[in-house]
């Protein structure tokens, strides 16, 4: 596996599907994304039948817990939620139909270097 700003893998054990993990790094960014930036690097509509479901998601500095600033944001056409910690688990849930948004965002002043996460599956409703 080569190293990419987005990987997205479904892992199956023994016929079971697992979650989904989509994971952002800061190589669009090398010199450090700047304030008031952000990038969209997961989005889809929900198939018919299913719903989405955010189970942790989480905000990492490359060693340490995230800086004021450095924010991960699941987006919907009605609501927009904002995490920004190491770990959270929000059990977000979003109906079929529904486009849905990962992205990170430099909320900040300065230039920032992180990278976020998101676990997520598809079940059925």
């Amino acid at each position: 596996m080569t190293v990419s700003d987005v990987v997205s893998i479904v892992v199956r054990v023994e016929g079971v599907e697992m979650p989904c993990v989509c994971y952002y790094s800061q190589i669009d960014y090398p010199e450090g994304m700047p304030p008031g930036y952000g990038f969209i690097f997961w989005s889809g509509t929900v198939p018919a039948g299913k719903k989405l479901v955010v189970k942790k998601c989480g905000v990492m500095s490359y060693g340490s817990d995230p800086s004021p600033g450095e924010t991960l944001v699941i987006e919907t056409e009605e609501t927009t939620y904002e995490y920004n910690k190491i770990y959270n688990e929000p059990n977000l849930e979003c109906s079929s139909g529904t486009f849905v948004k990962f992205m990170v965002k430099n909320t900040g002043t300065n230039k920032r270097w992180f990278g976020a996460w998101v676990m997520f599956d598809f079940v059925t409703e």
